[in-house]
Order: structure tokens, then sequence, then C-alpha cells
């Protein structure tokens, strides 16, 4: 049911948040803290690149919650 993985990086340094748009869906950010969602198809190639161009401390892959997923579940449904 879930469309998108959340990935939380924490990066060595301030990133700017126009350079991370274009990785995925900010959820949240700070100058050294982002929280991304990304298509699963796309999570494990996004997660490289970020590994690849940025000074990175720690990263998560993360399902989305179950709340959320129920939530998009039932928002489904009143769409049919």
């Amino acid at each position: 049911f879930a469309k998108n993985k959340l990935l939380t990086v924490l990066f060595s340094q301030p990133v700017e948040k126009k350079e991370l748009m274009k990785l995925g869906e900010i959820k949240e950010y700070e100058d050294a803290k982002v929280k991304l969602a990304v298509p699963i198809q796309q999570s494990n190639k996004v997660a490289a690149k970020i590994l690849d161009e940025y000074e990175v401390k720690d990263i998560t892959i993360e399902d989305p919650d179950i709340e959320t997923i129920i939530r998009f579940i039932f928002s489904a449904k009143k769409k049919i």
C-alpha cells in the first residue's frame, strides 16, 4: 500500500534545501538534517546518490508508519 519510503539524513555540514528538493519530497528540513519521502523503487538509488555526493553522518531508510498507510487506504476508498 505504501508508495514511498522515508529517508532521514544527517549531514556533516548544512545543505541547501533547493539542492535536496531534486531528490524527493521534503517532509522536514533543518540546515544539516532532512526527511525525504521518495518512491519505494527509487529509495536505494536516492540513498546511494546522497552518500556519493554529500558528507553524511547518518542515514535511515524507513517504511511509512502504519497511521500513514491507514490514512492512505481510507482516502483511496473515499475516491471510489
